[in-house]
């Protein structure tokens, strides 16, 4: 009689089975109890992104992580959400417990979770302490900022300033009380210190007076990636996003230029007033060897009827055209969309923005991208919740 012998599957296989479940917790701890040759890999994925929303869930994951020297290890990127109820002390919980927990965090999110509140506009207020707590982790290489309200530009430059390893700065609907800058803080005296790849400010300009400080703060010779809100040029601070012009044009290392848009439709003028704005931030641009790529980023988007976007799209392309046509290096024009029925009608919104950016596409350089809201927004699922680690 022979007997069957149990497959045996290669560990890259079942790496990648466990892989597939990455969001799934509650799988991935039956994952990491099924057998010893499962753990690691179920581990990675349980403490490689973690996401804190309540102090029961910090309590747990603190305790979690002093049970075992190997746990820290895994956690490289930290989410903390504030929804409205969420004291702003949170973050200074978080900080004051983790910072020498997770020495190797890369990644840091302080956001309100605008995937729970879609139509929010309400911004959480960070104070000053709280900022000077979010520079304990001096590991971080990504810090995202998202609908947080400070008390000042000064907050945001400090915690960047002590931030030694700080490559990419994410802010998306940010802003500050202070409408004034002071003007004896050494720190607004120095230009090109920040060594930055990637600077990301999405969201309405009128709310960060004297943004130009921090972009004059980046090294010229470093910046590789960056994106602006498309409401920058509406700016009604006059000559906020003017103040900027000078310094983009000095980013010689450019490589892509993305336009965010988040609020949805424009007007007339608006749209005129994006015109002139990117064409003369293309036509400024003074790395054309390296520079390759404009992206138009519709992801974040709020609560808009297909025809708004479609519209806009339309309006946005003619205001590209002439810029993104007449640059002989550009390889790829990439329009990114996201909506809740990509998965029904992922080929129809593909088809409408390939008819909108025409020109574009018969050149044979754009790319549309349709992708699922919750790829961009914080999502409710945590790993730590109410003290069940």
């Amino acid at each position: 009689m022979t007997v069957d012998r149990p497959i045996i599957f290669p560990q890259e296989i079942i790496d990648n089975f466990i892989d597939g479940c990455y969001d799934d917790t509650y799988t991935l701890r039956q994952c990491a109890l099924t057998c010893r040759a499962w753990l690691p890999r179920s581990r990675h994925n349980l403490y490689y992104r973690i996401v804190l929303r309540r102090h029961e869930q910090l309590l747990s994951l603190s305790w979690s992580l002093s049970s075992s020297s190997e746990l820290p290890e895994l956690v490289l990127e930290l989410v903390v959400e504030m929804p409205l109820e969420t004291p702003a002390t949170f973050v200074n919980e978080v900080c004051a417990v983790l910072a020498r927990q997770i020495p190797r965090v890369r990644k840091l999110t302080v956001a309100q979770p605008r995937f729970v509140y879609p139509d929010a506009r309400e911004t959480v207020q960070i104070s000053t302490s709280t900022a000077a707590c979010i520079s304990t982790f001096a590991s971080v290489t990504h810090l995202a900022l998202m609908d947080l309200l400070l008390d000042s530009l000064v907050d945001l430059i400090r915690i960047v300033k002590a931030l030694p390893s700080l490559s990419v700065l994410q802010c998306k609907a940010i802003e500050w009380e202070e409408p004034e800058t002071p003007a004896d803080d050494p720190l607004f005296d120095e230009e090109g210190w920040l060594s930055l790849d990637t600077l990301a400010m999405a969201g309405s300009w009128d709310d960060v007076p004297d943004i130009d400080i921090l972009f004059r703060a980046v090294d010229p010779q470093r910046l590789k990636h960056l994106s602006i809100d498309s409401s920058a040029v509406f700016s009604d601070y006059g000559l906020v996003f003017d103040d900027v012009f000078p310094v983009i044009h000095s980013f010689t290392a450019l490589e892509s230029l993305t336009i965010v848009h988040i609020y949805l439709p424009y007007t007339p003028e608006q749209i005129g007033n994006m015109q002139d704005t990117v064409s003369s931030v293309l036509g400024g641009i003074v790395s054309p060897g390296s520079f390759q790529r404009v992206k138009i980023d519709f992801t974040q988007v709020v609560s808009r009827s297909r025809q708004d976007v479609v519209e806009t799209a339309k309006n946005v392309s003619s205001a590209l055209d002439e810029a993104l046509l007449s640059n002989p290096h550009l390889e790829e024009a990439v329009v990114e969309v996201a909506v809740a029925d990509s998965a029904q009608f992922g080929d129809w919104w593909k088809t409408e923005f390939e008819g909108a950016f025409s020109s574009l596409h018969q050149r044979g350089i754009l790319r549309v991208s349709v992708r699922d809201p919750s790829e961009f927004y914080m999502m409710e699922k945590t790993s730590f919740e109410d003290g069940q680690g």
